[in-house]
This record gives structure tokens, C-alpha cells and sequence, in this order.
């Protein structure tokens, strides 16, 4: 979405939120479009037209910020191409279908390994999967509590990568690229 693009979506909003478009001069929409414009930049108008329809057809008193279009509209795309949101209750349980023993260890099910999300697989890896496949009855609760907050932090980190604008990402990259600079130039520390 440009500028332009993003101008004509706050204008439509301000006729949607009347008190809100009320408060609105020329000046106040351009700065709002080009902001929105640099959070939305990688997105297609449709992406952000369906997103839209999703966040007005819900009752609402105020307009949606770009952060909300931003996550509803990647989390529609992230739909479409097939990606899946499950709660920790149910990755918990395709997560202990997975893993098999191996001797005294454990290991994955490849067959089983592949339906998983990416978010499944780190963290029965967080976790351990001995620990999965051996854990006992009267611990079920607290390995289960344990795996929920450890899924639950990487579904947000994910989501929240998924989030990201692209600018947002050039400017980490550059960052760490930067700072592995600094560290591989940085003299070896300590008596040898």
C-alpha cells in the first residue's frame, strides 16, 4: 500500500467514525497515510480491504489502528497459505502423539513430526523430548503448564515476526549485521 493508497482508506474510515473524521484535518490524514503507508508497505489493497471488512463488520466505537489492520490482514494472508492457529491444549496433545521412545531416549515420529506447526516442534524441542515421552501421571500437570507458556511464547514471538513491516525487519538485519561486525573486529579478551 502507498501513501495514497492509505489516504483513501483513513478518509473512508473518517466516514465511518464521523465523530472521529470530524476531528481529521487534510494535514492530520496525510501524516496518519504516510505512517500507515510504512507499516502496510508490502501489503496489496486487497489484503488490507479484506482485513478492513473483517475489523468493521465487528462492533466497534473507534476505527482500527494500523496495528490492527497490519495483524489482521497478515494473519488473513498467513491463513490463506494454509498456516494454522492451535491452542496449547491440542499442540500439547499432537506434540505427545509425536514423540516415540527410542531405548532409554526418545525422538520424533517423522511421519507424525511432519503435521506439526513450526511452533510445535521448538517447543517439544524447548522442552525435551525424553521429558515428553517419559513423563510421569502425577506430573501432568506441571509439564503441561510448563509446555503451555513455553508454546504460548513462541506462538506470540512468532506472530509477532509475522507481524513485522519490512522496514522493521531491514533495520535488524542491518543492526546485527553490524554488531557481528563490531564483535568479529573486536580484540580476543583474557591472557592466553
Amino acid at each position: 500500500m502507498n501513501v495514497a493508497q492509505c489516504q483513501a482508506v483513513l478518509v473512508r474510515l473518517a466516514d465511518h467514525f464521523p465523530f472521529w473524521g470530524a476531528k481529521l484535518s487534510d494535514e492530520r490524514i496525510a501524516n496518519l497515510a504516510e505512517d500507515w503507508a510504512m507499516v502496510l508497505a508490502d501489503l496489496e489493497p486487497r489484503e488490507v480491504s479484506a482485513a478492513l471488512a473483517t475489523l468493521l463488520s465487528q462492533k466497534r466505537e473507534f476505527p482500527p489502528g494500523v496495528g490492527e489492520v497490519n495483524e489482521a490482514a497478515r494473519g488473513l494472508i498467513a491463513k490463506a497459505q494454509g498456516e494454522i492457529e492451535i491452542a496449547a491444549a491440542e499442540a500439547w496433545q499432537r506434540v505427545t502423539r509425536a514423540v516415540v521412545s527410542d531405548g532409554y531416549g526418545a525422538m520424533w515420529d517423522a511421519s507424525l513430526k511432519a503435521r506439526l506447526t513450526p511452533a510445535e516442534i521448538q517447543t517439544g524441542e524447548a522442552i525435551g523430548l525424553r521429558r515428553i515421552r517419559n513423563r510421569l501421571e502425577e506430573d501432568a500437570g506441571t509439564d503441561f503448564a510448563q509446555f503451555r507458556d513455553t508454546f504460548n511464547a513462541i506462538s506470540k514471538r512468532a506472530t509477532v515476526e509475522r507481524n513485522m513491516p519490512p522496514m522493521v525487519h531491514n533495520v535488524i538485519a542491518a543492526l546485527a549485521a553490524a554488531w557481528d561486525m563490531k564483535r568479529l573486529a573486536a580484540p580476543k579478551g583474557g591472557a592466553e
